[in-house]
């Protein structure tokens, strides 16, 4: 990957600035993320990861995770990772 590349993904991925997290992560926010090649890789990879983590720490933010997912698979749905998908809708409904 290019510099350029790398940089794209990290703004694509820095959140907007807002009080809370639906002003965070809004739909400017998704839209660069679907929009930019492997943003909503990596984005995946940050939620399995950070999901995980929650629920093994007990921690609120698994609960939190929970209650976005529908939505956050609705924003940043792009094709070809299906699997990622998949895993989200499958763990975080057990």
């Amino acid at each position: 990957a290019t510099s350029e590349e790398i940089a794209d993904l990290a703004y694509a991925l820095t959140n907007e600035k807002g009080k809370t997290r639906s002003e965070r992560a809004n739909d400017k926010y998704y839209q660069g993320i679907r929009e930019t090649p492997f943003a909503s890789f990596v984005k995946l990879c940050d939620r399995i990861a950070n999901f995980e983590y929650s629920k093994k720490n007990n921690s609120r933010m698994a609960e939190v995770y929970r209650n976005e997912n529908k939505n956050f698979i609705e924003k940043i749905y792009v094709t070809g990772l299906d699997d990622m998908f998949l895993y989200l809708k499958t763990e975080m409904n057990s």
